[in-house]
């Protein structure tokens, strides 16, 4: 029976050990936003972003971030990739990992390495961060450098083949024009660490201000002893007069320069909390223990004069025949230059938070030994040097069988204690060593944010007869981890005697009440893309498939809060919108859109995608009414790389009016041949190219159906036309500091002619829609502009003919455009912007607004 059980105790010990083996060599992602990311394999397919997938980071890896930051975290630390970084996998779970970085910045933390080292490579340069520590890398086009925040970095230069040694705190850039070492500030430990200590940075630049530093063995001061030889300056005609009896003897007079003792010890010991003793064992690792024994070495500098002086007496007899004086200067002894050791610290962590631990410490009371030099007339003895002795014991006892640790401080060095459990690392006088951090999924903790942004906004509204709005306002907001919120309030005025606020009046009706709740809220998030669920709300309009042509993206929203909820499951992803969440457009009784959409997706095998949804068109004129255009839409991926992607697409929408009366004849009616009396169908493909990307559609279409039902001028103008065949193109560059899109629909009748709007303000107007952005980010400089036509044929026909001045290219009912510009100077940014908002009425002058704001934030 014993046999037995300890069989099973046997084979479940062997299920943990390989459990524990298993789960140490995961490597998956802790932090940020999975689905924003681009990953491939070693061989270069393109791998879907979620979390399934992320789990199975493997060597060879390439993953880029282009907007959000990721936290990797692996066996041996954790790598915080900031946003777009280009970085590829190697060994990431072995005693020596390695990895890639092609472009960007990234913190690596390393724990558990024991003798291992890690090494992080860039296209120029080679970085090794030996044992636990954390460095910081940055490969730019501006930038070459490492930073050191724990622990020791050796870069290596490929150009030059030069190699340096960065310590803690310390930062090299790496162009050999500025190749020079710096130290860092605790503030940039604190904004790029991954998990930043502020009692730790603050003990680090308490240990740089005070110059510290040991050698491994303390030894005692040095100096180099010169022998300077005083000659006497040539006498040369020099005549003396007697002014006494001639004297019987001359009187030399020396003095002797005694320096001070050479070194002294000072020991200061701290008291020490005393716990009981222990009972048993944890294996849970402590935060820096706060009591600590100090013991200070500091070498006392003798006390040297500036100069040496020769003082002598000479008495010379009256009238003497061949005057001549002859002078003897004595060989003097003179330190010029002592080198000597820097005051020493040496810290020993104390274990004072575990319970049932008795420590039992012997401290010898150090010998304070004097070196004295003695400089005689005509030779000098040379100074005889000792060395200091410090031995501090510590004694750790425990009740079952546990063994005594001893820790002394002897004269070669510092020795490692000796134990028959495990080997305790060494403590070195020059490095302050603190506890080793252990994460997993559930420890891998987010940092957050909170803050406030002040600002002031000057607005001259050129299509309100010219009026001028003061306004100030604020935002407080908060972030962590999967939620993010920024609520906001303003003050305004237009010349300062009626006030206007966010708080009141509270309105009455329904919808105004519900615009009323949603005012308070400038920007909002829940989860990630790639969580289970996920809801965000902000200024731009979403478009969430390439899949369907019923969408424009949105050019001018700073006045909305558009809203999208994303419910994901497996392969399976439903997502919903809405445009605006302060509901302008219904206030002033024009129409608003959302949409619903049901997309399909598999993980493995041939990636088909098959969305099925609806666009509704809520409108609030003369009466509340509510229309959908159901659609279906299929993509064929032809070819799927790292980095390229093609598919053929194929989608197809109807019309269905569903308030206050359903009208199914609208969508199938059996009563007409081609049974669909609204219809749109169409074909075409789609290109994503490294930063490229396009979509070419055409379609068929029939009465109530056409391509970009929401787009900028929809909201108030009547956008139908009856068309044949419909052209759409979508032509985008997503760069680093270039942005630029150009989207257009071209609608032909069925005699290939350019087809009309039917609206009862203009039929002869075309019905065309093209729309065109450009934005430049360079750092703090933001620069962008973009513009919407509505039959811009027509529009410049008008100017040719004379009809209109060449500013209604610019505004108008047909035409909207913007151009603005922002330059950040933390904390404060300034923002300006020029517009000319779509609406039905014309007005000349554009509306410009001047905005200065003042961002306060706090990081934990």
């Amino acid at each position: 029976m014993k046999r037995l059980v300890k069989y099973i105790v046997l084979l479940l010990l062997i299920l943990i050990g390989g459990t524990t083996l298993f789960a140490e060599d995961e490597v998956f992602i802790g932090d940020g936003d999975i689905a924003a990311l681009h990953v491939y394999d070693s061989q270069g397919n393109r791998i879907e972003a979620t979390s399934e997938q992320a789990q199975n980071i493997a060597e060879g890896w390439i993953i880029h971030n282009p907007d959000t930051p990721i936290l990797l975290v692996t066996p041996r630390g954790t790598i915080n990739v900031f946003e777009d970084s280009l970085l590829v996998t190697g060994d990431l779970v072995g005693n020596n990992p390695d990895l890639y970085l092609v472009s960007g910045k990234a913190t690596f933390n390393t724990y558990d390495m024991e003798d291992g080292f890690l090494t992080v490579t860039t296209p120029v340069s080679r970085f090794t961060l030996h044992g636990d520590g954390e460095m910081l890398v940055i490969t730019t086009d501006e930038e070459e450098s490492v930073t050191t925040f724990t622990g020791r970095v050796e870069s290596y230069n490929a150009l030059t083949g030069a190699k340096r040694e960065v310590n803690t705190f310390e930062k090299l850039f790496m162009q050999e024009r500025m190749a020079r070492l710096k130290f860092i500030e605790a503030g940039y430990y604190l904004t790029y660490a991954t998990y930043p200590d502020m009692m730790l940075a603050k003990q680090i630049m308490q240990e740089l201000s005070d110059k510290i530093t040991a050698p491994t063995t303390p030894r005692a001061p040095m100096a180099n002893i010169e022998r300077i030889v005083l000659t006497p300056p040539p006498v040369e005609g020099v005549s003396i007069t007697a002014l006494a009896e001639k004297p019987s003897r001359i009187v030399s007079e020396t003095s002797e320069f005694i320096p001070q003792r050479l070194q002294s010890l000072q020991v200061e010991v701290e008291p020490v909390k005393i716990p009981e003793r222990v009972s048993q064992f944890s294996n849970i690792i402590l935060a820096p223990p706060k009591d600590r024994i100090k013991i200070t070495i500091r070498p006392m500098t003798p006390e040297i004069p500036s100069f040496s002086s020769v003082s002598q007496t000479v008495q010379v007899p009256p009238s003497p025949s061949s005057p001549q004086a002859e002078v003897k200067a004595e060989e003097i002894v003179v330190v010029t230059e002592i080198k000597d050791d820097e005051p020493v610290t040496i810290e020993m962590p104390l274990v004072d938070e575990m319970e049932d631990i008795d420590v039992v410490e012997e401290i010898e009371e150090p010998e304070v030994l004097t070196t004295t030099a003695t400089i005689e007339e005509e030779a000098v003895q040379e100074a005889e040097r000792e060395t200091t002795t410090a031995a501090i014991e510590e004694e750790v006892v425990q009740e079952a069988e546990t063994e005594t640790t001893t820790a002394a401080i002897e004269e070669e060095g510092v020795q490692e204690p000796e134990t028959e459990e495990e080997p305790i690392e060494e403590v070195s006088p020059s490095v302050t060593t603190r506890p080793t951090l252990a994460f997993s999924a559930e420890e891998a903790k987010v940092t957050g944010f909170f803050g406030l942004e002040v600002g002031y906004r000057f607005t001259f509204d050129g299509r309100n007869d010219d009026s001028l709005h003061h306004q100030l306002y604020l935002k407080p907001y908060f972030e962590k981890g999967l939620f993010s919120i920024r609520l906001q309030g303003f003050l305004e005025t237009e010349d300062f005697s009626s006030y206007t606020n966010t708080a009141y009046p509270v309105p009455t009706s329904r919808l105004e009440m519900a615009a009323y709740a949603f005012s308070f809220i400038d920007k909002l998030r829940i989860g990630y893309s790639s969580s289970t669920f996920y809801l965000t709300m902000d200024r731009k309009f979403p478009i969430t498939t390439e899949l369907t042509s019923l969408y424009a993206p949105s050019l001018i929203s700073d006045q909305n809060l558009a809203v999208l909820n994303q419910l994901s499951l497996g392969p399976f992803t439903l997502v919903t919108t809405f445009d605006d969440l302060y509901f302008g457009s219904l206030s002033d009784n024009d129409r608003q859109f959302g949409s619903s959409l049901l997309r399909f997706t598999p993980k493995s095998g041939y990636r088909m995608s098959v969305a099925l949804g609806g666009l509704a068109v809520v409108d609030n004129s003369p009466s509340w009414s509510i229309n959908t255009y159901p659609f279906l839409g299929l993509g064929f991926p032809v070819v799927d790389s790292r980095t390229t992607e093609f598919k053929f697409l194929l989608h197809a929408s109807g019309y269905l009016p569903a308030y206050p009366t359903l009208d199914t004849d609208s969508f199938i009616d059996t009563s007409i041949s081609s049974i669909f009396p609204n219809y749109l169908v169409g074909t075409g493909f789609s290109l994503k190219k490294d930063q490229l990307f396009s979509k070419i559609l055409v379609s068929l279409t029939k009465g109530e159906n056409h391509s970009l039902i929401a787009n900028e001028f929809a909201s108030f103008l009547v956008t139908s036309y009856s068309a044949a065949v419909e052209v759409l193109g979508d032509v985008r560059i997503q760069g680093k500091v270039w942005q630029a899109r150009v989207l257009f629909n071209l609608p032909f009748s069925s005699s290939f002619a350019f087809a009309n709007l039917t609206s009862p303000v203009s039929t002869s107007h075309q019905a065309d829609y093209s729309q065109f952005s450009l934005s430049y980010t360079k750092e703090r400089l933001q620069v962008g502009l973009g513009l919407a036509q509505l039959g811009i044929i027509s529009n410049f026909s008008d100017v040719f003919a004379g009809n209109e001045t060449a500013l209604s290219l610019l505004r108008g009912p047909y035409s909207t455009s913007f151009l603005s510009l922002q330059y950040a100077f933390d904390p404060f940014t300034l923002q300006m912007k020029a517009q000319y908002p779509a609406q039905v009425t014309s007005y000349t002058n554009p509306v410009v607004s001047v905005r200065v704001s003042l961002n306060l934030d706090k990081q934990f």
